[in-house]
């Protein structure tokens, strides 16, 4: 029961915010998004796949087959920025929209392009109106140093108006991209409508500005009901292991859980650990092919070490997109491993004019990680240009190398290294 319990407890987590809206989805994915050459002609135009749909679906084991269950769709605007997202459900053999998010930007300043506010419409089912049902507030604040925080507010509509239900603050790292994040806190309103401490995550970083450990702290008494006097904190430690091209190989996660009564420690769970192994197609391809997850519970004698309990396997199309991720459960006592869950991917194509002054000859699909580092060897001199042609950065290369962090916004960019062109799909967490 422990086990399910963490496992529960980590799948609800993995989002790392209040709620994961369709938006975090859309940027998660586009990771593996991509984008075709670049003309040499005139226009100088580069054509960019965005995500357009995702389909979510379950393994039926009594019929061996998938079932559609939920499905998401994301429109933009000429320029390729997400516009709005709606979700539906499949009832009764067909699609019934159940929620659509509008996103909007600043449109000038030093944020431009980052959320300024997302208003949320939801229903209960299709014979009901859509209604407001959160809206979200983003506020950012530079800080000494090149730091940043976000600060997030969210507000529900009950009963004819809106009302607090959330603040979510981040604190970015000096010249990061959007996952590049020290810290992080979120607030919920507790019974007597005070704001209490829900979540908290703390990260470091190594000495080549990679993402090395993260620890979590979760309020569990947000969740499950405790007797009076009592506090359960959830307790999660992440270290992640690189290889020589700077791609995640493996990551170890511990996860425990801490109770408290009346403010003192009395018991600690067994920690269920877990190492997540990353596989890729070639020796310098960013996208992976599958992860493979093995756990181990510790304290408990039936659970033999590094058992293999799931797997995560990517497909993809020839221009580098992501087209299906599956994951399955297994047990090799019984056979190996059987499908659970499976994403399916649709994309729409966007042609993106590039300025005068960048004409590269080809491009090569590299998605990267906002905040995460690209390393740069073999060249004299580098420049970094937005996908309209606008310089970001530009510098010089040391014989040795270095690792680049990425731009604060996400998106597709040029990296120039020479004479030779790069381009590079830029997402958040």
């Amino acid at each position: 029961m422990l086990r399910v319990q963490l496992l529960m407890i980590g799948a609800f987590l993995s989002a790392q915010t209040l709620r994961l809206q369709p938006s975090q989805i859309h940027k998660a994915l586009s990771r593996y998004s991509s984008s075709q050459h670049v003309s040499s002609g005139h226009a100088r135009t580069a054509n960019l796949w965005l995500p357009d749909s995702i389909w979510n679906d379950t393994f039926n084991l009594n019929t061996n087959q998938w079932d559609e269950i939920s499905l998401i769709t994301f429109f933009y605007s000429s320029a390729g920025r997400l516009l709005q997202d709606s979700s539906y459900e499949k009832i009764g053999g067909s699609w019934v929209a159940l929620g659509h998010a509008a996103y909007f930007p600043y449109t000038s300043g030093a944020f431009a392009g980052l959320d300024s506010l997302v208003l949320v419409s939801e229903r209960e089912d299709e014979t009901q109106p859509f209604s407001p049902a959160e809206r979200r507030f983003f506020r950012y604040t530079p800080l000494p140093g090149g730091r940043r925080q976000d600060s997030i507010l969210y507000e529900a509509f009950e009963e004819g108006q809106w009302t607090s239900s959330g603040i979510f603050l981040v604190w970015r790292r000096a010249g990061g991209g959007e996952a590049a994040v020290d810290s992080q806190k979120a607030f919920v309103l507790d019974s007597l409508g005070n704001w209490a401490l829900f979540f908290a995550q703390n990260n470091t970083y190594d000495s080549q500005n990679r993402l090395d450990s993260t620890r979590i702290r979760v309020n569990l008494g947000f969740l499950f009901p405790f007797p009076s006097g009592v506090s359960v904190e959830f307790i999660q430690l992440s270290k992640r292991f690189y290889d020589a091209q700077s791609r995640l190989e493996r990551q170890r996660d511990t996860a425990y859980v801490e109770v408290y009564f009346n403010g003192m420690l009395v018991q600690t769970s067994p920690a269920l650990s877990g190492i997540l192994y990353r596989f890729y197609s070639g020796p310098t391809t960013q996208s992976p092919a599958y992860d493979s997850t093995y756990q181990v519970l510790y304290g408990e004698e039936n659970e033999p070490p590094d058992t293999l309990i799931g797997r995560i396997l990517y497909t993809y199309d020839a221009n580098g997109n992501l087209l299906q991720k599956v994951e399955e459960e297994c047990d090799l006592s019984v056979g190996g491993c059987s499908p659970r869950t499976r994403e399916r991917y649709a994309y729409s194509q966007y042609t993106t004019a590039l300025s005068a002054q960048v004409s590269p000859a080809s491009l090569t699909v590299n998605p990267l990680r906002a905040g995460e580092t690209l390393f740069l060897r073999g060249g004299r001199e580098y420049a970094l240009y937005s996908a309209d042609g606008r310089l970001i950065s530009a510098g010089s290369i040391p014989p040795e190398g270095f690792h680049l962090l990425l731009p604060v916004q996400t998106g597709i960019y040029l990296l120039r290294v020479d004479a030779r062109y790069q381009r590079l799909v830029v997402v958040s967490y």
